[in-house]
């Protein structure tokens, strides 16, 4: 990818760019993703969820949400400079 990039922005453009999305798409992980996924794990292994694949609970539908449109959302935004980039998120 830093190959296409730099047809048209210098070295140093790129690399900080990837230093920022790389930083971004972790903060994201970090503030999102990985407390997210620890929830939903403790909640499942409780047996207060469904063990299945049948997306039947809120709870399963809030965490494929939050995981994959939000996630989405934050790591393409940051990779493109998207306009639907949620720049709060990371404040």
């Amino acid at each position: 990818m830093k190959n296409v990039c730099s047809a048209c922005h210098t070295s140093s453009y790129v690399d900080n760019f990837y230093i920022q999305y790389d930083g971004a798409v972790n903060l994201y992980n970090d503030k999102f993703g990985i407390p997210a996924t620890a929830i939903y794990k403790k909640v499942r292994g409780a047996g207060l969820i469904a063990n299945d694949t049948t997306f039947d609970d809120e709870l399963e539908w809030t965490y494929f949400y939050l995981w994959h449109h939000e996630g989405r959302r934050a790591r393409m935004g940051a990779a493109m400079f998207a306009p639907d980039y949620p720049v709060a998120w990371f404040l």
